[in-house]
């Protein structure tokens, strides 16, 4: 017999899983564990939009960043001095612990 009533509320409650963590300008930023669903779908618009491979503007990249982060956050990169470069190093990142990006073999625990 299939079960015909489930409680996502409860049930995600139970599976709060831990953040993933990164330090950036000497401070720790938290993003949530399993990205928010208007992530995946702008990712799916710009893969139809240019591709696989090609390349996100500038703009895309910070909006995606104040989904994940808030705009407080990325704010506090910004103004911190974080540069484009280092920002598209930081999507790189995080689009390999959600799984968006599978490249060598990024452990994630990088020390440098």
């Amino acid at each position: 017999m299939t079960e015909k009533y489930r409680d996502f509320d409860a049930f995600w409650q139970e599976k709060q899983d831990e953040p993933i963590q990164f330090t950036a300008f000497g401070k720790t930023y938290d993003l949530p564990p399993s990205p928010p669903a208007a992530i995946i779908l702008e990712m799916k618009k710009l893969r139809k939009d240019q591709g696989l491979d090609g390349v996100v503007a500038e703009e895309q990249l910070v909006m995606l960043m104040e989904q994940l982060l808030g705009e407080d956050a990325v704010q506090e990169l910004v103004d911190a001095g974080m540069t484009i470069e280092q920002l598209e190093d930081l999507m790189e990142w995080i689009g390999r612990q959600y799984g968006f990006q599978r490249t060598g073999d990024d452990t994630g625990n990088d020390s440098e």
